[in-house]
């Protein structure tokens, strides 16, 4: 399945408006057919369920058993949240939006370097990815979810440093951001190290013996 049209999220809606029941065809509607087929496309997609044969059978009416009766499934419910959220974001009007919190502002951009950090996490060994992954679960969305705060923790700010650090020694992008993220720190503080605290320690020689022990 594709995208969702509206008629579909109309009836899923429809279907979890039925709190803790079904909602069951009419047979005598006149677009019955057009909602089988909207219906069965949506538990497909295992948002909704539908009632097995035998069910239907109970809900008779006129002696006539409904097409079909569904009820929503915790996938739709999210699917209808997230829409519902998705529009809102769109227009900068999004709904019980959680405060944000006093921290380090990040813009959209800065938020795909970072994410991208975190994605070469398999192949950076010792690097703060896991540091910087939690710091960016914690990211709040702004108006429009242009710009992202962060709280401005000590192990968030040396994960996001680290990570602005690599990217600007390796040319990857400006100096920018990793100035903006060092004048967050106390003045005088030394750069965050590179690498995560368990692995900053020398590396070790190949094949090296052992120091033997000296007698008296």
């Amino acid at each position: 399945m594709t995208a969702l049209q509206p008629d579909q999220w109309d009836l899923l809606a429809r279907i979890a408006a039925v709190t803790g029941g079904w909602l069951v065809d009419n047979p005598a509607a006149p677009d019955r057919r057009r909602r089988a087929t909207i219906v069965r496309a949506l538990a497909d997609e295992g948002l909704c369920e539908l009632a097995p044969d035998e069910q239907l059978n109970l809900r008779k009416s006129d002696g006539r058993s409904p097409g079909w009766a569904a009820r929503i499934l915790p996938d739709g419910l999210l699917a209808l949240r997230y829409r519902e959220l998705h529009t809102a974001s769109a227009t900068g009007e999004l709904p019980h939006r959680p405060p944000v919190p006093a921290g380090i502002e990040l813009s959209a951009s800065e938020l795909d370097t970072l994410r991208h950090f975190t994605a070469l996490a398999p192949l950076l060994p010792g690097a703060r990815t896991r540091e910087l992954a939690d710091a960016l679960a914690q990211a709040v969305p702004g108006p429009g979810s242009r710009t992202w705060t962060v709280p401005a923790t000590t192990s968030n700010l040396d994960a996001i440093e680290a990570a602005f650090r690599l990217e600007m020694l390796t040319g990857a992008s400006t100096s920018r951001s990793y100035h903006r993220i060092r004048r967050e720190r106390p003045t005088g503080s030394t750069p965050a190290r590179l690498t995560a605290t368990t692995a900053n320690q020398p590396p070790q020689e190949a094949d090296q013996p052992a120091p033997r022990a000296t007698g008296t």
